[in-house]
């Protein structure tokens, strides 16, 4: 029944219908006609933004340190991340993902490893964790996981990215397919997802870059064996739309791995695919190891299904490599995207290696378009001896302006501090978003961890968000937020139209204290990690928050005002809010 199923959700699909789960699917494509004027088209561009004076929001009591240890009792604190380079020359460490696989609307982890089988844990609503009894297998080499839906059947699906061996051929790149009922089949070879060069993989995201209602994936390509060049970037696109449940690599077609610097191809170790200028189109952004090679990419989408390399143009390049090209401070290893000062428009924050500091460009307007200026050192940012990997934006206090978390690794020379970093968001200074380091919790012994991948939750919905750090050849770190008198909100988001994932959704959420914070849904950009389909927002004192999504497709959808201290779900075309908790 299942497999019946989804080729009729292709098809539905492919005729712009879309499709539903198949125990509530509805025979009727249209919005109900209470619902329809909910939803309207924008008058300002195709995505919505709006460009606001930046916002100052209440302040609630601080808690300094901000997260308290939790891992004791989760379940998950003796599964060791063994992770070793095979024979590939290059510094990583092991990424970690999360996903409600069993539908339970709990977040469940993934944590792949190199030198054994990786281990799914499914949680039990509490935020205990037991490990599933049958994880998908994974590859040898594996570093990096993405849990996403591939095929529009309301069941998450696991892509395992990992390191390829050319004398040896151990390790690959595997994809598996969330049958239901802890069933996973290896659907990779039958899917597409093969011949991969071999070569050194870290990351990668999903996303729809064509607007057809499906994800595409995009694995980001770092070191082929010794060679002095990066290792080429790939792209698979759905072909779920045609009713074809496959992919087809398609990066030199679509313009991917087409840089100003001639044959030379960046070490990627991240991977963000999201609307950077705001034109409802899907880009892409590759985060190099600047200081090996090629700077940071970031390709436009042209809306003719291929893509232009303009990390220049938007001003994401500043500075110059050894080799002399330009580059952005060399070093991406992770890539965080949000909205600092509140003001409308997406900022960019990319973590970096020891003795630079963490950078961040703020967008601004410019001629009616979108670009990006360094505000690093105006918001406080100095140079740092963390060594960082994956980065956040995080709201632990429920204030609903952004804070920042990075996960630290030791470096392999010097006498540097690998202690996990958390910048508090002190408010506004002349315009300008100011942060303030402190330990994001008491335990220095833990956060000391050699920590790369990292992601964001709320493992028990109860409002207080979680970070998940993974930790090389050390178990996982848990950070809990501490409680705070802050409200809170918090969405997941269904495309019946659009992805199932509602991955390149907007979500705008304003509370009755006149502050707007918008909310982007997407898969990526942490290192080798992947993202919670929950959207949080704290909203501080108030105690309703104005939603309005603004869904893949470009459709503005209002789903009122919404009382804080909740978990709703947001159905593409339905207008109202599904209370989960």
């Amino acid at each position: 029944m299942k497999r019946i199923y989804k080729i009729i959700s292709g098809l539905l699909i492919a005729l712009g219908l879309g499709s539903c789960v198949p125990e509530t699917a509805s025979s009727d494509p249209h919005l109900k006609e209470e619902t329809e004027e909910k939803i309207k088209k924008s008058e300002i561009t195709p995505s919505g933004y709006q460009q606001r004076d930046a916002c100052e929001v209440t302040k609630i009591k601080e808690i300094d340190p901000p997260f308290q240890i939790s891992l004791q009792n989760r379940g998950i604190g003796s599964f060791i991340q063994r992770y070793s380079h095979g024979n590939f020359p290059i510094s990583g460490g092991p990424g970690v993902s999360i996903g409600d696989i069993n539908n339970d609307s709990f977040d469940d982890i993934y944590l792949p490893t190199t030198e054994s089988m990786g281990r799914l844990y499914i949680n039990d609503g509490t935020g205990r964790f037991t490990q599933a009894n049958n994880s998908p297998p994974g590859p040898q080499l594996a570093i990096g996981s993405i849990m996403f839906d591939y095929n529009n059947d309301d069941f998450q699906d696991i892509l395992i990215i990992g390191a390829q061996e050319q004398t040896t051929n151990r390790g690959s790149t595997r994809i598996y397919r969330n049958e239901g009922e802890g069933e996973f089949v290896d659907t990779t070879n039958e899917i597409g997802i093969t011949n991969l060069p071999g070569g050194a993989r870290f990351s990668g995201a999903v996303c729809d870059i064509d607007n057809d209602g499906d994800l595409d994936i995009i694995i980001g390509g770092y070191i082929n064996g010794n060679s002095d060049n990066g290792l080429e970037d790939l792209l698979f696109v759905n072909q779920l739309n045609r009713g074809e449940e496959r992919f087809v690599e398609e990066a030199a077609k679509r313009g991917l791995n087409q840089t100003s610097f001639g044959n030379l191809q960046g070490f990627t170790y991240a991977v963000l695919c999201t609307d950077i200028n705001r034109d409802g189109l899907a880009d892409i952004i590759m985060g190099n190891d600047g200081g090996l090679n090629a700077p940071n990419e970031a390709y436009v989408n042209q809306g003719n299904g291929t893509f232009i390399e303009q990390a220049q143009d938007l001003g994401l390049n500043y500075s110059y490599n050894q080799k002399g090209f330009p580059r952005d401070g060399a070093d991406t290893m992770g890539i965080a995207f949000g909205d600092m000062n509140l003001d409308g428009l997406p900022d960019i924050l990319m973590s970096n290696y020891t003795e630079r500091t963490t950078l961040a460009f703020q967008g601004y307007l410019e001629e009616g378009r979108i670009r990006f200026r360094d505000v690093a050192r105006d918001i406080g940012f100095t140079s740092t001896n963390h060594t960082n990997w994956g980065i956040k934006f995080v709201d632990p206090d429920n204030d609903m302006d952004e804070d920042i978390i990075s996960a630290s690794a030791i470096p392999i020379k010097g006498d540097y501090d690998s202690t996990d970093q958390y910048l508090k968001n002190e408010g506004l200074n002349e315009g300008n978003t100011i942060y303030r380091e402190i330990l994001p919790s008491s335990d220095r012994r833990v956060l000391e961890r050699d920590s790369y991948g990292l992601v964001v939750s709320d493992l028990d919905l109860d409002g207080r968000i979680d970070v998940i750090i993974s930790n090389k050849n050390q178990p996982p770190t848990i950070l809990s937020a501490v409680p705070t008198n802050g409200n809170y909100i918090l969405y997941k988001l269904r495309g019946t139209v659009s992805n199932r994932d509602a991955v390149g959704s907007i979500v705008r959420i304003t509370a009755r204290n006149g502050c707007t914070i918008e909310k982007y849904r997407h898969i990526g950009g942490s290192f080798a990690s992947s993202d919670s389909a929950y959207i949080h927002s704290g909203l501080g004192p108030a105690e309703y928050a104005e939603t309005t999504v603004i869904w893949p497709t470009g459709e503005i959808e209002e789903f009122g005002e919404l009382e804080a201290n909740h978990v709703y779900e947001l159905e593409e075309g339905s207008g109202e809010a599904r209370i989960i908790k």
